[in-house]
Order: structure tokens, then sequence, then C-alpha cells
């Protein structure tokens, strides 16, 4: 390619989420992992032999046309975390910032192989694009304040995690951060003690005499005993208008969290099974009159999804709170609330009957 560009709306957030230490070679999801892309792969392992370093190296699917065949990683650097994306010109110089090495010295070192040479350069006249990725809570929700936009969920393994952690070891070796022992227990127990989780409560409230329900809220508790009414989320002005979720907002998630295993979003327009619960449950909340049918309640779920995740967020201001009690997923794969358990499946059984 002769020029990268990004696409109109930016970088997609799944793309900031690859962990460090890793190099992925973006695919196009229509195609999978072809032979061009195995050969990326082993251009870029064949430059970090040369180098003496170590070349772990993926392939994600993205659906920016934009990024196909690029590269990207994610580097820390003096001015913040940033996504590094590069072209076949541009790939060694990203390789030389993951590595940090320099990038004059770098290059007499390394031979392309002829097989290689379409796919990576020696001195071309692109260089890598250079994304700030915003880490920090209010940083995010401003964003998501203006945009009101669904995310996507990171993926975390044990697998990876170790990865991750087994590449922070060698960067203490390789570089002599001479960090001890007692230094990496340490930090392990002050974020341990720091680190909040949560569960969610479903509150719902009766008429003494007639027995129907009143009202339905919802809380998260942290493991400190604080306590987050889950409201409206602010509007564009900051302004908290502190009124309860939408009788349908209501319904949709307590909908998705009895579907434990999740559901396809596109499938919301005519899984007839989860438009039944949704209206079982809709019928008995107050003002739970207006039934939507199934393709004008899929039309109008991710702008409810966007405004549940973000109303969590305005509570707690914790992303790990946002992310694992919104309805949430892949934009292709299953949605679900993550956070959600059997105890608050039960609660919807015991309450409306299911």
């Amino acid at each position: 390619m002769d020029k990268i560009t990004l696409p109109p709306n930016g970088l997609p957030q799944e793309l900031t989420n690859i962990p460090y230490g890793q190099v992925y070679v973006l695919t196009d999801p229509g195609q999978g992992i072809t032979s061009t892309t195995v050969q990326k792969i082993q251009a870029v392992i064949s430059i970090a032999g040369d180098l003496g370093q170590k070349g772990i190296v993926y392939a994600i699917p993205v659906d920016a046309p934009e990024l196909r065949d690029c590269y990207i990683c994610k580097v820390k650097t003096k001015d913040g975390v940033k996504m590094l994306v590069a072209d076949k010109d541009s790939i060694i110089e990203m390789l030389c910032e993951f590595w940090g090495m320099d990038y004059a010295e770098a290059i007499k070192k390394i031979v392309i192989k002829d097989r290689y040479k379409r796919h990576v350069t020696i001195g071309g006249e692109s260089h890598p694009i250079r994304i700030p990725v915003i880490v920090g809570n209010s940083e995010h929700s401003s964003k998501e304040d203006a945009r009101m936009t669904l995310q996507c969920l990171p993926e975390y393994s044990k697998p990876e995690t170790l990865s991750d952690i087994r590449n922070a070891f060698q960067d203490i070796f390789y570089h002599n951060l001479g960090i001890s022992i007692d230094e990496i227990t340490n930090l392990y127990e002050e974020v341990k003690k720091s680190t909040k989780s949560y569960h969610l409560i479903i509150n719902v409230e009766r008429d003494d005499e007639s027995g129907k329900i009143t009202n339905c809220k919802f809380f998260l508790e942290d493991n400190h005993g604080n306590k987050y009414a889950l409201m409206k989320p602010k509007d564009k002005k900051g302004k908290n208008p502190l009124d309860e979720w939408e009788v349908q907002w209501k319904a949709l998630y307590l909908t998705f969290i009895w579907f434990k295993e999740g559901l396809p979003v596109k499938e919301i327009a005519f899984n007839k099974e989860f438009y039944k619960t949704f209206l079982t449950i809709l019928g008995q909340l107050p003002k739970g009159y207006n039934k939507p049918d199934m393709v004008t309640l899929w039309d109008n779920s991710k702008s409810k999804f966007s405004k549940i995740r973000k109303s969590i967020m305005d509570a707690t201001h914790d992303t790990y709170a946002r992310d694992q009690f919104s309805i949430d997923g892949y934009s292709k794969d299953l949605y679900k609330v993550s956070g959600a358990t059997d105890d608050n499946r039960e609660t919807i059984k015991k309450e409306f009957g299911l």
C-alpha cells in the first residue's frame, strides 16, 4: 500500500485491547488466514530472528478495509501508551520501536528473504502511524459521552495473561531493571488489595395487597460494601437526571441475564424464545404496556445497550464494572451480561415466573 489511512471513525476499539508484547497482522474477516497472512507472520518472525528478538505474531480480523494487510502493536512510550500501525514499507521501523532498538543499527543486521520481499521493504517512504491510547476512567467516560457507541469486550484467558507476565519478566532480565522478587510480591499484594470486584443486585418491589410488581431496581455492590444505583446516564451537558432506567431497558437487561450463554444481536429480530421471555418480563413491569415487535426491538437494541453501558460507567467510574455488567460482546458474536450470576437468574425466575 502507498499510504496508511485510518477508518473515518478512527482505530476500532477492539484493536486497542490487544496485549503488549505481540504483533498482529490485520486480515479480511471474509477470507480468514490466507497464505499471504502466513507469509507476513513468517516475515516478522524472520526479522525477529535476525535481530535476536522474540517474535510473537498473530492474525486478527478487522472490518475496516483501510487496515487490512497492515501490522499493528501496542507500546508504552514516554508520552504514554500508543498503537503503532505499519504497512510493508514501515513494518521494520515499527518493529524497532516495538523492541526498543535503533533503526539505523537494526537494518544492518536484517536480511529479507526473497519470499518475503513483497511483504517487507527496508527504507520505505512511509512511517508507522502512532495513535495515542486513552487510559483511565475519566478520559474513557468523556469519550463515551460524545459518541455513545457500543464498545467490544476484550477477551482474557489464563494462558494469555501468563504470557503477558512472562514478557514482563523477560523485560526485567533483558533490560537489567533490577526488580526483585520481594518487589513483585509486594506489588501483587498491593494490586490484589486495591482491586474492586462487584456483584449485581436485582431489587424487585411489589404491592403488598395485589402482589404486582411496582418497581425493579438495579444496584452494583463492590467488595467493600459500597452500593451503586444504576440510573439513566448523564446527558451531553454532564447532568444526571437521577431517573431510573426506562422499562424496556430493564426488560432487555433482565432477558439477557436470563440467557446465560448470550445471544447474537441479530437474533433479537427472529429468536422467538428470546422475544417471548422479553415480553413476559416487560408485561409484569410498571408501564410495560408498549410492546415493540421483534424487528423494532432489534433496531433499537444497540442504543439501549450503549445507554445501559454508560449508566454503569456513570455510577461506578470503573471500566471493569462497565465491561462485566453491560450487555456486551463482539459485533458478530454473542452478547451477554458477563458478570451476572446464577443467583441473579434465580431471582428472575422467582420474580417473573420463568
